[in-house]
């Protein structure tokens, strides 16, 4: 199912970043030049592909906070031992990362 589909229930369901205690400046992802529409549908993607376990998405464009979700999801290193664990900011836990070769296709997709 492409991202194209999610797109309107995404947008009405989306996330605006958390406010933390890092003082870092939140925006919108428009504001930055991003697609909020976009972002959103990514989200909604994400949450119905459980096997990608990703345990969040974070955007800081021009080092403004533009986008920031959380998902549920599997962890070898959580506190209490291997499990299933609802990230969020705060969570400590078995860092992945993808680079921007590898989710900017997906964002222009």
């Amino acid at each position: 199912m492409g991202i194209a589909a999610h797109s309107s229930q995404a947008a009405t369901d989306c996330p605006s970043p958390i406010t933390s205690g890092d003082h870092r400046q939140m925006v919108t992802p428009d504001s930055v030049g991003l697609s909020t529409t976009k972002l959103c549908a990514l989200v909604a993607r994400f949450e119905e592909w459980k096997e990608a376990n990703l345990h969040g998405v974070v955007v800081v464009r021009h080092g403004k906070l533009a986008f920031e979700h959380y998902f549920r999801g599997y962890d070898l290193k959580a506190r209490t031992g291997p499990g299933i664990v609802d990230f969020n900011a705060a969570t400590t836990h078995d860092l992945r990362s993808m680079t921007i070769e590898s989710t900017l296709p997906l964002a222009w997709s």
